[in-house]
């Protein structure tokens, strides 16, 4: 990536120079090349490997077909099918992806995940493709960025908490699953706080309130209520796969036309007219600050929930 920046072909060059231009506007302003670089091939990796997940068993798993498995996730299926259309143009990575593709196909993917949880003592097997990685990869990134995962008892402690105060202090029966409260976590990460709350809401309504047949319905309504916001791509896109496999494994999955409302934006910058603006450029990073914009400014937020990165601030 760092090559088709400085050395690309003419188009190619611009444009995916001014990706890196609109990500450091809108997102990380300190942001040099090969780290702008790195996100992107990161992105596409944990893209592929997403869809992978959310490909049916027996479908023929290609990169030009990726895009289509990405369905709750608007962004990313854009930034596929940008690279798609270009891919003899940027040659130089293409082999790279069809290993990263070929490495998919041949892995065992439900035996990776049947044994996760016993073995690290986590129900979440998604976060650790991302964060456990990460300490691995680039430590000292982890640590500037404030990537820690919390751990599973203190999301779901606060949770119930939260839910517990809307039914005794807001006069919100329902709790978290009342349809009048909107959640946002403004640092979502790899989204374990917005999974809790999904968790939460599903028991409210299944186990609760014996309304199993009305789930499928309320989830829909759920869905358009809870917001997430995260700095960096890779655990955006890995929160994405996680909620996307989590309302799979609930009975109401994400169907075409949905999304998840986590957004790649910087939750500290309101940015509404300059997103807005740079929206109507057709970049796919300015696209989702906008929409993210109008969170921010229009809808009136109740619940406010997370652990956002404090490391080094």
């Amino acid at each position: 990536i760092v090559k088709v920046l400085t050395e690309g072909a003419p188009e190619l060059k611009a444009a995916l120079n001014q990706q890196y231009a609109t990500f450091a506007d809108l997102l990380l302003p300190a942001l040099k090349p090969e780290e702008f670089a790195d996100l992107y091939a990161q992105a596409m990796t944990y893209g592929l490997f997403a869809a992978k997940l959310s490909a049916p068993k027996d479908a023929v798993f290609t990169f030009e077909d990726a895009y289509k498995y990405l369905r709750a996730n608007p962004f990313m299926q854009r930034l596929f099918q940008d690279v798609d259309r270009n891919i003899e143009g940027i040659a130089i990575i293409q082999p790279y992806l069809q290993d990263i593709v070929s490495l998919l196909n041949r892995s065992e993917r439900e035996n990776v995940f049947d044994g996760f949880g016993r073995r690290t003592r986590t129900e979440d097997a998604v976060v650790h493709f991302y964060e456990t990685f990460l300490a691995a990869y680039d430590p000292k990134l982890r640590e500037s960025r404030g990537v820690y995962y919390t751990p599973e008892p203190v999301v779901q402690f606060i949770v119930r908490s939260v839910d517990e105060l809307l039914k005794t202090r807001f006069d919100k029966p329902w709790g978290l699953a009342d349809g009048s409260v909107k959640v946002l976590d403004p640092a979502c990460g790899t989204g374990t706080f917005l999974y809790f709350v999904i968790q939460q809401i599903h028991d409210e309504i299944v186990n609760q309130r014996k309304q199993a047949g009305q789930w499928p319905q309320k989830s829909k309504e759920m869905l358009k209520r809870l917001f997430g916001f995260e700095l960096l791509l890779p655990p955006y896109v890995v929160s994405h796969l996680k909620l996307d496999r989590q309302m799979d494994a609930l009975g109401a999955p994400i169907e075409s036309g949905e999304r998840l409302h986590v957004y790649l934006t910087n939750s500290l910058e309101e940015g509404v007219e300059r997103a807005e603006h740079l929206a109507g450029l057709g970049l796919n990073i300015a696209q989702e600050s906008s929409e993210a914009a109008k969170v921010k400014r229009d809808d009136d937020i109740m619940v406010v929930i997370g652990n956002p990165p404090y490391s080094g601030h």
